[in-house]
Order: C-alpha cells, then sequence, then structure tokens
C-alpha cells in the first residue's frame, strides 16, 4: 500500500532570516523518516535557526517527538536554535509528559515565536 489518507506534508520556508518547516497531517512512525530526511538536508544546508510549526499535525507518537528532540540535538551542537508552534492541548501535555518542553520551547503561535527568535539566542541577563 503506497501513500494514503494519512500522509504527512512537511514544507519548508524562510521567515525573518530562520528556517520554517510547517508539517501538516498525522507525525507518527510512518513520516519519521520524511522528517528527519527533510530537516538533516535544511541543517546540512547551512540553516542553523528553525521554527517547526506543527499547528497542522493532526496526530502526534513518540516515534514523532523522538525525532524532534534529536533534531534540537543536532541542531544545538551546531549552535542554532528550535522553537516549536503548537497550540494543541493534547501535543503540548505530550511535551509536558516526556519532558521536552523542558529541552525545548513551545510557543502558542507562529508570531510568538517569530518575536521570540532574537531573544532565545541570547543569554539571559
Amino acid at each position: 500500500m503506497g501513500p494514503g489518507n494519512n500522509t504527512v506534508v512537511i514544507e519548508l520556508g524562510v521567515t525573518g532570516g530562520r528556517t520554517l518547516m510547517t508539517i501538516d497531517g498525522e507525525f507518527d512512525i510512518a513520516s519519521e523518516p520524511e522528517f528527519k530526511r527533510t530537516a538533516q538536508a535544511a541543517l546540512a544546508s547551512g540553516t542553523r535557526d528553525f521554527i517547526i510549526d506543527l499547528e497542522g499535525v493532526t496526530y502526534l507518537d513518540g516515534r514523532a517527538l523522538a525525532a524532534l528532540l534529536s533534531f534540537f540535538k543536532s541542531v544545538s551542537q551546531a549552535g542554532g536554535s528550535v522553537r516549536i508552534v503548537t497550540s494543541n492541548a493534547f501535543h503540548r501535555r505530550l511535551f509536558s509528559i516526556t519532558g521536552i518542553d523542558r529541552v525545548i520551547t513551545l510557543y502558542g503561535s507562529r508570531a510568538q515565536a517569530e518575536a521570540a527568535g532574537e531573544s532565545a539566542n541570547r543569554p539571559g541577563i
């Protein structure tokens, strides 16, 4: 069975000098390899600052969370930053239960993530 109704769409764009990765659909074990390929290619191209927009994600599982955390570690080692956008209460709870929200900052909107970009890359005062 090929791609069906439960496919994921991952789009890359640029906003304010940062790479915007928009994910729509089911982000799970089946779509995790595509996310990894897309994310690693973006990182290899020299991009270091990312906003990952999960607003269009209809399903999120543990493999997706692990992929996001692994990508965050790769970006951090390259001196970059990752901000995740999700207002979905269920997704936010998953990030909280797993402790990922203590490592990667979550934002309720893309505008908040973009506005926080400058301060997110600087040490606190």
